[in-house]
């Protein structure tokens, strides 16, 4: 075994032979920079792995926290995601050459975040294109869960901040938590003793659909009762809590307004169905 001290691994068929092939890494001395290896092993259908001709990488991570596959650059073949807690995270892609035998072509990804944990893609905003999410294991102030956006053209956008307000943010997990057809996004705040949610309030708006730009609620925060501008026809509505629990569910006309008064003091999101908006408000 070329991997010592292994402290990530993902496990997928990674050369389309049928059977499950694994991607490890090791975690050495955090803090000695680009001590670690990442390497593919090819399973032979019988339980036994040989380790693939080439590494993945060698001596040019430090620490490295997370590993997944997948096909970042849509040319069938599955590449590889790693971070490292000491430095930037970076996607290899892998071009097989043999069987047993393939290239990779490292690119990183340039973060704020100084001790990438995890990274994900993810189509967060219902383009079709998976993008690029990434957490922190930095205790204090700093980013904590970023994004980068797929442009469709094999490259990705710099990097757009989600949560600043965490500790620690090792880990997430993602699901349509509101039910508005768009990925949210859950995270472990380590440092806080917190598990935290994270609504997408991502829409995508045709041209001829543009006014639509103009509805919204207010006022915000509101003690009593929320009103709604832009609207021109009933609307059915829904209103979630912070865990994602839909906790009314109504018809209203237009001009009606939505009493909230005896909700509990807190946050939640409130989603125009017909609309595909969803907005977050106060209840105070």
């Amino acid at each position: 075994n070329t991997i010592v001290k292994p402290g990530a691994f993902a496990i997928d068929d990674m050369d389309g032979d049928g059977d499950i092939d694994a991607v490890i890494a090791n975690s050495i001395d955090y803090g000695t920079p680009n001590d670690s290896r990442v390497e593919l092993f090819y399973n032979d259908g019988s339980g036994a792995f040989t380790a693939d001709v080439n590494p993945v990488a060698d001596d040019t991570k430090d620490y490295i926290f997370s590993i997944m596959v997948a096909d970042v650059d849509n040319d069938t073949n599955l590449d590889i995601l790693v971070t490292d807690l000491e430095g930037d995270p970076s996607w290899f892609k892998r071009t097989p050459v043999a069987p047993g035998i393939a290239t990779y072509d490292e690119t990183i990804l340039s973060t704020s975040i100084a001790n990438p944990a995890c990274l994900d893609f993810r189509d967060l905003d219902n383009d079709s294109l998976e993008d690029f999410v990434l957490s922190s294991a930095t205790a204090g102030p700093g980013n904590d869960i970023v994004w980068f956006k797929n442009d469709g053209l094999g490259g990705f956008g710099s990097e757009t901040v989600i949560d600043n307000t965490q500790s620690q943010a090792y880990t997430f997990t993602f699901a349509d938590f509101d039910l508005d057809n768009d990925i949210d996004i859950a995270s472990v705040a380590y440092n806080d003793d917190k598990i935290n949610i994270f609504i997408n309030q991502f829409y995508t708006l045709s041209v001829e659909n543009n006014a639509m730009t103009q509805i919204g609620i207010f006022p915000n925060p509101s003690s009593g009762k929320l009103y709604f501008k832009g609207l021109n026809s009933s609307i059915m509505i829904s209103v979630y809590d912070i865990l994602g629990k839909e906790i009314l569910k109504t018809k209203l006309e237009h001009s009606q307004s939505l009493d909230v008064s005896n909700m509990t003091k807190g946050v939640y999101f409130l989603t125009l169905h017909d609309q595909k908006l969803t907005f977050k408000f106060i209840k105070e």
